[in-house]
């Protein structure tokens, strides 16, 4: 068998079709331990009517990925949903191809929580990250999002801004859980009487080195800190020098805004204004919802409070 032919048993698309390559261009059938002469074979059973019912229901288990993945195609391609029962055992697929194709069927799903469950099943069983942000992305209800508006950015303010304080918040005194199913906020990591004592501390830097080895995905971040007195502000800023890569932020369980650039944003510092949910004089929580997608994650540069006239 010449090596184009190869390529092209060996990556299929969609349809999967197993054509009719043999060595030497002739006629001759390769053995049946030969996963392409079982591809072709099969792909012979699926052409014929007779045989062809017969042939998807055993490619739906069979050894090989590529022709269970062409068997889920064909029943998702003649009978959507009403298939599910004959194709639900391969959300517990190990195979990354067969995996996308049963969540681009699950998207279809018009049911949300049959669509949850098997996106879930899925995800559980796999190892790959496109599958699994792809499941995170499916399933997900964090749609938090504000926009904040800087004293320097009203513009019914005509006076002189000044900085008349600024405190940088302890460096020490943070606590982190990472949140690797990412429905931390449906368990309202972000409210004040969250019960955290379970949480490991970490200080400002990468998490990595921290007590999350390679971890890639969401991890939250809590902090009580003391406001000074209000005298004369007229705001309250936090000044973020980076957090890798992306951050969401609630003071005393208010939802502030958030900084969102991506990857890109991992190294480029940011400033939200906390006037309305800063408390004076008071203890205040500081939480922060992080997401990494690869290499160092978390807050890695101080926090500053600035007090504004």
């Amino acid at each position: 068998m010449n090596a184009l032919c190869s390529r092209i048993l060996l990556f299929v698309l969609p349809a999967v079709i197993f054509s009719g390559c043999v060595s030497g261009g002739g006629s001759g059938v390769a053995s049946t331990d030969d996963p392409i002469s079982s591809r072709r074979a099969y792909r012979q059973r699926v052409a014929s009517p007779s045989t062809r019912a017969q042939a998807i229901r055993e490619g739906l288990h069979s050894p090989d990925p590529l022709i269970r993945r062409n068997a889920l195609y064909e029943i998702i391609a003649e009978r959507g949903v009403e298939g599910l029962a004959d194709i639900e055992h391969l959300t517990r697929d190990q195979d990354p191809l067969v995996q996308e194709l049963m969540l681009d069927f699950v998207k279809s799903i018009g049911d949300p929580q049959l669509r949850t469950r098997l996106a879930k099943d899925i995800g559980a069983h796999s190892t790959d990250r496109a599958v699994h942000k792809a499941v995170n992305n499916m399933i997900s209800t964090f749609q938090y999002y504000r926009q904040n508006k800087r004293l320097k950015d009203d513009p019914t303010w005509d006076h002189e801004i000044e900085t008349i304080q600024t405190i940088t918040l302890p460096d020490d005194t943070w606590k982190i859980l990472a949140d690797p199913t990412e429905d931390g906020h449906e368990k309202r990591f972000f409210a004040v009487d969250y019960d955290d004592s379970a949480w490991k501390p970490i200080k400002v830097g990468g998490w990595e080195q921290q007590g999350l080895p390679q971890y890639d995905g969401v991890a939250w971040y809590r902090i009580t800190f003391t406001a000074p007195a209000k005298g004369q502000a007229n705001a309250a800023e936090l000044h973020f020098g980076a957090v890798d890569e992306v951050a969401w932020v609630w003071l005393n369980g208010v939802y502030v805004s958030q900084h969102d650039l991506g990857p890109e944003g991992w190294d480029i510092p940011f400033v939200m204004d906390i006037t309305p949910e800063i408390k004076w004089g008071e203890k205040n929580l500081l939480v922060v919802r992080v997401h990494d997608s690869a290499q160092q994650g978390g807050i890695w540069k101080p926090i500053t409070l600035h007090v504004l006239k």
